[in-house]
Parts: C-alpha cells; sequence; structure tokens
C-alpha cells in the first residue's frame, strides 16, 4: 500500500506515468552505433521519451562551438501529427507525441550517424512512411 501512494505521488509531483504505464515497445536500427545512441525509448500514452547515455550530449554548447544533440524529425506519430516538438530534459527528449517512427541525425549529418526509431514488435517494411 505504501509503494502505491509513493508511486501516485511521484506521477502527481513529476506529471510521468510510473514504471509499468509505459510502453517500452520501440526499437532502433543504424548502419554504425553513435555515441549519442539512445539508451532508452518508452510512451506514457502522450508523450514518448528518449533517454541518452550522457545529459552532458545535450547540454548548451560553448561559445564558438555547435551542438553534440542530434535532432529529432518524426517521421509518423500516433496522433497523425508529425509537427510534433520536443523538450530537453535532463539525459533525454519529451516529445509531445507518441512516436510511430521517426529519425535522429546526428550533428555531423553524415548517414551513419542516424538513427531510425520505430514502435511495434516487428519491424515496419512500408518505405512510404
Amino acid at each position: 500500500m505504501k509503494m502505491i501512494i509513493i508511486a501516485l505521488a511521484m506521477t502527481l509531483s513529476t506529471g510521468m506515468a510510473t514504471a509499468a504505464q509505459f510502453d517500452y515497445d520501440y526499437w532502433t536500427d543504424s548502419a554504425a552505433k553513435p555515441d549519442w545512441m539512445p539508451k532508452s525509448i518508452k510512451s506514457d500514452g502522450k508523450k514518448t521519451y528518449i533517454q541518452f547515455p550522457d545529459k552532458t550530449l545535450l547540454a548548451s554548447p560553448a561559445p564558438g562551438e555547435t551542438s553534440r544533440a542530434p535532432a529529432l524529425i518524426v517521421l509518423k506519430a500516433a496522433q497523425g501529427d508529425t509537427d510534433s516538438r520536443y523538450n530537453i530534459v535532463d539525459d533525454r527528449y519529451e516529445v509531445d507525441a507518441v512516436i510511430e517512427k521517426a529519425v535522429l541525425i546526428g550533428a555531423s549529418g553524415d548517414a551513419n550517424d542516424r538513427v531510425l526509431i520505430l514502435h511495434g514488435s516487428t519491424p515496419i517494411t512500408d518505405t512510404k512512411n
């Protein structure tokens, strides 16, 4: 009973779902494994959370330096809106949509510096979306 109350209090105070309420059915595909490869992707039914291995990656760059953070392009969302915004919170992107298909593009723009994100238990073979 105490754990349920603590979990409810955490949900109410942070606005995030508890671990049992998250959908972790995401997978990634990449030609190479960039150092910023997501370590966790999950959704609470309203937002998608993409966690990176190092929060310094997402920190604002020093004057004269370029950001190392990858750009996120949502190709397909459950809500149908591909113009999804995201915020940087600590070591993660919080996307204002449930991602079905997206791509992260590294700062170099190199084809090997891309990570495809897909939702679902099987690979999506539709190349039109």
